[in-house]
């Protein structure tokens, strides 16, 4: 039995079909880097730093070393960290928080293709210091979902209302489900509960110029990342667009509405991040070269 949800939470449960209003402008999109590194061949997962307005952090798909990527806003990498204690079985996401004075990042080791893993984890580290080449979590959660396991590569955190949000892949439509922030540090293990469906998500035309029988029209509903803005509004990246959620009264769940940006025709889209200050917002791709957009916020 799931209780009332307080604040932005009631957002989630009460989300409304997006409409076709886009939150982002063609006429803002930059191509600032096509990455070529090879330290960056299964981009996975980006996130804010909260040190430097122009950097970001960076992750790899399953099989990677563990690690994270430091990257100037070209994404060139600035320095690789190897996360101490922990595998990276199949990394899929990475958010940056901040509780009070204190920051994180958390690592999503939530992807699950065959939806047999009987736990996956989260993984919350120290923002490493300047020159540091290892780091260790502060924590580790265990994470089984309520009905079963499933494939999760959009993982959010939202400190105002206590939530790590987790949006499900490869059933339709997506499920949503939340863990408690604060069981982390404080656990070991925890189960997701399941908020709701998302159906939102399958309203995605077809992008100009794909094949109807590709696998970039048979998979663009599926999302693979996912972050809070600095306003409150939640983003979800799938493989063709990009939804915004957003509400005047996080806690008015009729107030809510949602938007939808269809994206240009990019490779395999699996990485969302703002930068910090939410001036901009990167999307990157999982192959090699790979082109990573970004789209200055107009206030």
């Amino acid at each position: 039995m799931i209780g009332r949800p307080s604040g932005s939470l009631a957002l989630l449960i009460g989300m409304s079909t997006a409409q076709a209003l886009p939150p982002l402008d063609p006429g803002d999109a930059t191509l600032p880097a096509l990455i070529t590194d090879a330290r960056l061949q299964e981009l996975s997962g980006l996130a804010a730093h909260p040190r430097h307005d122009d950097r970001l952090w960076a992750l790899n798909d399953g099989g990677a070393p563990p690690e994270i990527l430091e990257l100037d806003r070209r994404g060139r990498v600035l320095r690789q960290v190897v996360v101490d204690g922990v595998r990276n079985i199949d990394w899929e996401d990475l958010d940056h928080y901040r509780i009070g004075e204190r920051s994180r990042l958390l690592i999503a080791d939530t992807g699950d293709n065959g939806r047999h893993r009987p736990e996956v984890y989260l993984h919350a580290l120290p923002i490493p210091v300047a020159g540091a080449s290892r780091v260790r979590p502060s924590w580790t959660l265990s994470l089984r979902y309520a009905d079963g396991p499933q494939d999760v590569e959009a993982v959010a955190v939202h400190p105002a209302s206590d939530s790590i949000l987790l949006l499900s892949k490869r059933v339709r439509p997506s499920v949503l489900y939340r863990v408690p922030l604060s069981a982390g540090g404080r656990k070991t293990q925890a189960t997701a509960e399941r908020l709701r469906e998302l159906p939102e998500l399958l309203d995605i035309p077809i992008p100009p110029g794909v094949d109807p029988l590709s696998n970039m029209a048979r998979y663009a509903s599926q999302p693979t990342a996912m972050q809070f803005g600095c306003d409150d509004s939640l983003w979800v990246l799938t493989y063709a667009a990009v939804f915004r959620f957003e509400s005047g009264n996080w806690s008015v769940a009729e107030d809510l509405r949602g938007r939808r940006s269809v994206l240009p025709p990019l490779p395999q889209a699996e990485a969302l991040s703002f930068d910090r200050g939410c001036r901009h917002l990167y999307i990157g791709t999982e192959t090699v070269p790979a082109p990573m957009l970004r789209y200055r916020q107009r206030r």
